[in-house]
């Protein structure tokens, strides 16, 4: 998989990040009950513990996630070009 982030509004302002990498799709329900209870934890606030398991459990029924390991990163940034 290829990611591409690009910034700048003209070619001498021109930057951006190229991601290159390979993705595992993960559906498997205890994993992924583990990873969304690990953000959660992280980000959610204002939830007592019943409540953020269920809120995990509702956010694990339609949703997998993807382990993203890089291959290589190019980047670039036309503004450290003399003109």
């Amino acid at each position: 998989m290829t990611c591409l982030v690009e910034d700048g509004d003209s070619y001498e302002k021109l930057r951006g990040v190229e991601l290159i990498a390979r993705g595992e799709v993960i559906d498997d329900k205890d994993a992924l009950r583990t990873i969304a209870r690990s953000l959660f934890e992280r980000y959610e606030t204002g939830f007592g513990a019943d409540q953020g398991e269920e809120y995990i459990n509702f956010m694990v029924a339609k949703r997998v996630a993807v382990r993203i390991d890089f291959d290589d990163v190019v980047s670039w940034d036309h503004r450290k070009i003399a003109g």
